[in-house]
């Protein structure tokens, strides 16, 4: 039966048919069989839809097989309403020198499970293989023996799992089995989420394969238990090219020092406080070095106390091909509708009135056919938050990444700050002192608040006249008990870098001395009170006590100062600023890294350690050989030991490594014995050096 997806009375047969029958030749035969499926007879009115239903079952054995016919009817029977797993986690991986660096977005824990519609999102798992299949992760099988569940990655330097789950009150097993299985799914010890990972366990110059899975922790309500559910770790390989193409949660690598000669990105002055008097500590953390735009400038803004975007104030400039009246997607999202500007291929600015811009969602069309004629190519400019509304100031690692970087936020509760108050260096005396601050309620009319305010209280002169007055007196304020003037031997301040920078502060002397109380002046030993009036009222904040120590008084001398500071949690309106450095490439440095080229393996016998699997089975996978700590650009030029040009690498890429599939520029593989290898970097330098071969 030539041809037989031609064969149209054939087709006609087996698709018409309410039955298949098993013994005929196409069943019995072993080929290339092409599958044919079919639905009906039914009949379409002009314009009528009809869904129909398809299922490809397999199994490891007829015991497997019939458990997922079995899951495949419910789900039939359920009119496809069933549990489905978190969103797949936008995974980024970074090769470094023995090391991998993974981190992802928190999509995933925003997933609203269709069926429950409730967002039971619970964990993270990662798993790491050189199979692109990962065959070998689903090493954890039912009760009849079949691989069904996945084993996260086991770190041995920390003796842990690559797994991730809330803290909260689900962890070990999920009580509910899967139907059939006789296993249950491990939910994670509680350890907290995170989004990024550091593989320490890998080998460079060996390629991996990782996938970060999602989880939710199924249903625990009666009449509807479920266990738990997890997104797929999906590489598609083409059969015959060999291909790969990756899911939005995996990743391949090959870990390996980046060239020498590069110097890492970083911020050209750190992040610098703008505006506001905050303490909170504001981070960020290069993930991706080469990823990091050179002169980018970004601003943060807090626009409620807990609450902060950060704005790419240089912008951004990207090419994109319109498709029309229909959204193309930008790369970036949450775009400032301001100094938008897009040009056509020629550099003609096109009117803002000629394209649908959605700034929240980062998509770009025409407004009418024609506006953006679909295929030709636009450039577009502007500015937009990489961050937005964030509320995360507690160092979390779940703030989006951008341009290889994430930022880390960390507030403070407002309270003294005990490391940075006390007395001034070149002090004279000896006093002893003693903050407090009680955050307790003395009574409903007084309770003690904190202020956010930093004070500096400088002596004058303690020194007096005959009749007891200070020779050059400071503040005069209002004492307690008896609410009468007293006067201070010292001036106190606000230091706060705002409004109230350098106003008096408000505060009053308590004469709790008996033997001194009354005699219009301060003395060692009388509580100095603070109660700020334009941040909180007239509210007790902060007691400052002098006391004597033990022995000789040494009283102060005019200037002495002593400052009270306070740590203060973010406010809305802070700003704060930092532009990036884009990575350096040094040749320098560069060159004095050419003595460190070396071959891997050297002697290269039989097999590398580095070598794939293969695509096929019973088959080896691409010899191969390594040539490592090269600079960003060079020629390796291969010989044999008597001068025969064997093969001419070229490499210019961010890597440090260089394959070689042991074949000569004639495609030959080459024969056993000793070789050299001349590296040459154009302006940096040469090495030269040699390797074996055993067969």
């Amino acid at each position: 039966m030539p041809n037989v997806p031609m064969n149209d009375p054939l087709m006609w047969e087996w698709l018409s048919s309410d039955s298949i029958d098993v013994n005929q030749e196409l069943l019995n035969e072993p080929g290339d069989n092409v599958f044919n499926f079919g639905t009906g007879p039914f009949s379409l009115e002009p314009g009528e839809t009809q869904r129909f239903s398809m299922c490809i079952l397999f199994g490891d054995n007829l015991n497997d097989l019939v458990l997922n016919a079995e899951t495949s009817t419910r789900i039939l029977e359920a009119d496809y309403r069933f549990a489905q797993p978190p969103s797949k986690p936008k995974v980024t991986a970074v090769p470094g020198d023995n090391r991998v660096t993974l981190y992802w977005d928190t999509r995933a824990q925003e997933s609203i499970d269709p069926l429950t519609q409730l967002k039971d999102f619970q964990g993270y798992k990662i798993y790491r293989s050189r199979d692109p299949k990962f065959s070998d992760v689903f090493k954890i099988t039912d009760g009849n023996g079949v691989p069904f569940l996945g084993e996260p990655l086991f770190d041995s330097n920390k003796g842990k799992y690559a797994q991730f789950d809330l803290n909260d009150s689900l962890s070990g097993f999920h009580p509910i089995e899967y139907t059939g299985r006789g296993v249950k799914y491990f939910l994670g010890n509680n350890t907290g989420l995170v989004h990024e990972y550091v593989d320490s366990t890998v080998t460079n110059g060996i390629r991996y394969y990782y996938a970060v899975v999602s989880y939710d922790g199924g249903s625990l309500v009666t009449g509807k238990e479920l266990p738990p559910t997890e997104c797929q770790a999906v590489i598609i390989q083409d059969p015959i090219t060999g291909e790969l193409k990756f899911e939005s949660n995996t990743v391949e690598v090959v870990p390996g020092p980046r060239p020498s000669g590069i110097i890492d990105a970083g911020s050209e002055v750190g992040i610098r406080k703008v505006k506001g008097i905050s303490t909170g500590k504001i981070s960020y953390k290069v993930y991706d070095s080469k990823a990091v735009r050179d002169g980018s400038v970004f601003e943060i803004e807090f626009t409620d106390a807990a609450k902060y975007n950060v704005k790419n104030s240089t912008g951004i400039t990207e090419k994109f091909t319109a498709k029309d009246t229909v959204f193309v997607n930008l790369s970036s999202q949450n775009i400032l509708s301001t100094n938008v500007v897009v040009r056509d291929a020629s550099g003609n600015v096109i009117p803002p009135s000629k394209y649908n811009l959605s700034t929240t969602t980062g998509k770009i069309k025409g407004v009418k056919p024609g506006d953006l004629p679909g295929g030709q190519d636009f450039e577009i400019y502007y500015q937009y938050y990489p961050v937005y509304q964030s509320n995360l100031i507690n160092s979390e690692d779940a703030n989006p990444s951008f341009d290889g970087i994430r930022l880390f936020v960390q507030n403070d509760t407002l309270n003294i700050d005990r490391k940075n108050s006390g007395w001034l260096p070149g002090r004279f005396n000896n006093f002893r002192d003693f903050v407090i601050w009680v955050p307790r309620t003395v009574s409903p009319a007084a309770p003690h608040l904190p202020a956010d305010l930093d004070f500096r209280l400088e002596f004058t002169s303690i020194d007096t006249t005959a009749d007891g007055k200070f020779k050059v007196p400071g503040d005069t304020v209002i004492s307690q008990p008896l609410n009468r003037p007293i006067v201070c031997p010292f001036k106190i301040i606000i230091t706060t870098t705002d409004s109230m920078l350098a106003r008096k502060a408000d505060y009053f002397i308590f004469e709790g001395i008996t033997a001194t109380r009354n005699n219009g002046r301060w003395d060692l030993g009388e509580n100095i009170i603070f109660f700020p009036r334009v941040r909180q009222g007239i509210r007790t904040a902060y007691q400052i006590d002098f006391t004597a120590p033990a022995g000789l008084i040494v009283y102060p001398k005019a200037g002495d100062t002593y400052v009270l500071n306070t740590i203060k949690p973010f406010k809305k309106g802070d700003q704060y600023l930092f532009k990036t450095t884009g990575e350096k490439y040094d040749k320098s440095f560069a060159k004095s890294g050419l003595d460190n080229i070396y071959v891997v393996p050297n002697p290269y016998v039989a097999f590398s350690d580095a070598e794939d699997p293969a695509k096929l089975p019973n088959r080896r996978g691409e010899q191969q050989i390594q040539f490592r700590n090269l600079p960003k650009e060079c020629t390796i030029r291969i010989y044999t030991i008597a001068g025969e040009l064997v093969e001419t690498l070229k490499k210019n890429d961010e890597t440090s490594m260089l394959s070689w599939n042991l074949l000569s520029y004639e495609g030959q593989r080459i024969a056993y014995g000793v070789y050299v290898y001349h590296v040459d970097a154009p302006g940096i330098g040469e090495k030269i050096g040699r390797f074996a071969v055993i067969k």
